[in-house]
């Protein structure tokens, strides 16, 4: 129970909520420290103190370890990616993604991904060829289309991005985005 309160705790950035999960991050169960670590890599620790950052810490790397524990995992991988993403190491980040699609080329999820780290880190071309190549294994993956229409109005395509954008919503009507999460 704890663990699922946890879990839906993480999306809201109030003070409360971090000092809620803060005090997960120390409970006696694995299960409970690794889902309040989970949900903490989106949130912006500065305001815990020493002591509580410590433990906030300590439930990282417990996370880190069952993230690595499969290691010919591509979704293992992948979530290790997600984890560095939301971490702030856009480096390893896509280490992570590539490692993951090494063991699985066809893993749309690891090359959406590193498209968005791409284009955050000014590698258009690059963003641009992980979505083309998530396109030719999904043509109709609503997110790859969705990120790719963004990437294209970015570069003053517009004829192109608008296609994208229209397949993303055939692909899935119910589509939206929110900050930087796909929401399906």
């Amino acid at each position: 129970m704890r663990s699922s309160a946890a879990a839906g705790l993480g999306q809201y950035p109030y003070p409360r909520v971090l000092e809620a999960l803060g005090e997960a991050a120390e409970d006696s169960f694995r299960i409970v420290r690794i889902q309040a670590a989970a949900e903490l890599t989106r949130h912006d620790l500065g305001s815990l103190d020493a002591e509580a950052r410590r433990a906030v810490e300590t439930a990282f790397a417990e996370y880190e370890g069952l993230l690595k524990c499969q290691p010919d995992d591509p979704r293992s991988h992948y979530n290790l990616g997600n984890y560095y993403h939301e971490r702030g190491d856009p480096s390893r980040a896509i280490a992570e993604y590539e490692t993951s699609l090494r063991l699985l080329p066809s893993f749309i999820p690891s090359l959406v991904n590193s498209s968005i780290l791409y284009a955050r880190q000014g590698k258009p071309d690059l963003a641009e060829g992980s979505l083309r190549t998530a396109l030719r294994y999904g043509p109709d993956s609503a997110e790859t289309n969705f990120n790719l229409g963004l990437l294209l109005a970015e570069q003053g395509r517009a004829e192109e991005a608008e296609n994208c954008l229209r397949r993303a919503l055939q692909a899935n009507p119910r589509f939206a985005s929110i900050g930087n999460r796909i929401i399906l």
